[in-house]
C-alpha cells in the first residue's frame, strides 16, 4: 500500500472488514457448536464479503461514485443479518415490523454524506 492516501485506504479496508467481523466470529461459534451448515455458510458469506470489499476499493474504481461501491457491501451486510436471524430464531418467531428496521439508519449515513464523491476528487465535496 502506497503512502499516498494511506489513511483513506486503511479506513475503507479495516472499516468494512470490521463491519463483517461479527459474522466470522459467529460462524466459528456455530462450527464449535456442531452446526456445520450454519458455520460453513456464514464463513462463506464472510469470505465473499471480504472479497467484495477488496474488489470494490475506490482506488480500483477512481471515477465511480462511492454510493455505487457501497451498495453491494451494504446488501451483503443486510443478507448477513437476515441469515443470522434465521439461524437464531425459528421462522414463526420472526415477526419484525417495518419500524424495527430504523436502527439501520445510522449505518446508512455514509451513503448520503460521502456517496456523491469519487476517489478522483480526493475527499473534496464537489456538489
Amino acid at each position: 500500500m502506497s503512502k499516498h492516501r494511506r489513511g483513506e485506504k486503511l479506513g475503507w479496508l479495516l472499516g468494512w472488514t470490521g463491519s463483517f467481523l461479527w459474522l466470522g466470529l459467529f460462524s466459528g461459534w456455530q462450527m464449535a457448536a456442531g452446526k456445520t451448515f450454519a458455520g460453513l455458510s456464514g464463513s462463506g458469506l464472510f469470505a465473499l464479503s471480504l472479497a467484495v470489499i477488496v474488489w470494490l476499493c475506490p482506488w480500483r474504481h477512481p471515477a465511480t461514485r462511492y454510493w455505487k461501491l457501497m451498495l453491494p457491501i451494504y446488501g451483503l451486510l443486510i443478507c448477513s443479518v437476515g441469515l443470522v436471524l434465521s439461524w437464531l430464531l425459528p421462522t414463526e418467531e420472526i415477526r419484525l415490523k417495518p419500524w424495527e428496521f430504523f436502527w439501520l439508519a445510522p449505518c446508512l449515513v455514509p451513503l448520503f454524506t460521502l456517496g456523491r464523491n469519487t476517489w478522483n476528487q480526493g475527499g473534496e465535496d464537489k456538489r
